[in-house]
């Protein structure tokens, strides 16, 4: 395991524990406000909690939902039963659940007021399970999703208001589906996923904070980054086969403070930010 899966797994960690260790001692952190919503964080970990979530009726949770299968339960194969939740007012997080192969269920899903993780999820193939997904609002990350081709179910979110994450899915080669994504508050991670080649589905996304591109081996160019024309930070780092900056040019010439905010190293081509003043973007 490298050091940043055990970053991000550590954090996980880190969070979950913190998140629902007071409820899983304790039938009394979470409960029934009206019907159809319950109050407190929620673990979904077998098949049979699923089920009686789904008897319950719930719409919506007022805290943060966890699906994480328990490795010594039945597997979690699929997420149908989760079909009348609409709304969740904490975070959405799908974390290890090696035998989930995609998000149907999760169609009536349109509002998360936290973030949205998908983590080691092993034969998630897409996430179109989210194809009315409107609100993820403290960002997305996907990450270590082996088989994942596709992210065309995100088709629905505009704006993200925090940090989104889209790293090692080995089989993703594109990141079409993000196709109306215009904005991202805080910042945007784009980061070894060794089968991408293009950017292609951010051609809409004209506002970043701090963007980084690294380790995607196969990225070759940034054409679809056109539309960004302002960016405070930019890495842009370890992708093996990339010569073309040309379609990011006016984003960096924006950046106020290249010395500090502005990183380009170990790439197939490392322009400089006065390359870029002299349009040598490309090798």
């Amino acid at each position: 395991m490298n050091f940043y899966r055990k970053a991000i797994l550590l954090l996980l960690t880190f969070v979950s524990i913190y998140v629902f260790s007071c409820s899983s001692d304790s039938e009394d952190s979470v409960s029934e406000n009206d019907n159809d919503e319950i109050v407190g964080d929620v673990l979904l970990s077998t098949p049979e909690e699923i089920i009686e979530f789904n008897e319950a009726g719930y719409i919506r949770v007022i805290g943060d939902l966890q699906i994480r299968q328990n490795l010594e339960e039945n597997p979690i194969e699929n997420l149908n039963l989760l079909s009348n939740l609409i709304e969740i007012r904490g975070s959405l997080r799908i974390i290890r659940n090696p035998d989930l192969v995609n998000l149907k269920g999760l169609e009536n899903l349109k509002v998360v007021e936290g973030g949205v993780t998908l983590f080691e999820n092993a034969k998630l193939v897409n996430v179109d399970g989210f194809n009315n997904l409107e609100r993820a609002a403290n960002g997305v990350q996907i990450s270590f999703c082996d088989e994942l081709t596709s992210l065309s179910g995100l088709s629905q979110i505009s704006q993200i208001g925090g940090t989104s994450i889209i790293s090692n899915n080995n089989k993703l080669v594109n990141l079409s589906g993000l196709d109306f994504l215009t904005s991202v508050n805080v910042e945007l991670r784009i980061r070894g996923n060794s089968s991408l080649t293009s950017l292609n589905g951010l051609n809409n996304l004209s506002s970043v904070n701090s963007l980084v591109i690294a380790e995607n081996s196969s990225l070759t160019n940034l054409d679809d980054l056109s539309n960004i024309a302002v960016l405070s930070e930019l890495e842009i780092s370890d992708n093996a086969n990339l010569v073309d900056f040309c379609g990011l040019q006016d984003g960096i010439l924006s950046i106020s403070s290249p010395e500090n905010d502005l990183k380009i190293s170990e790439n197939a081509y490392n322009p400089s930010f006065q390359d870029f003043e002299n349009s040598d973007c490309s090798m």
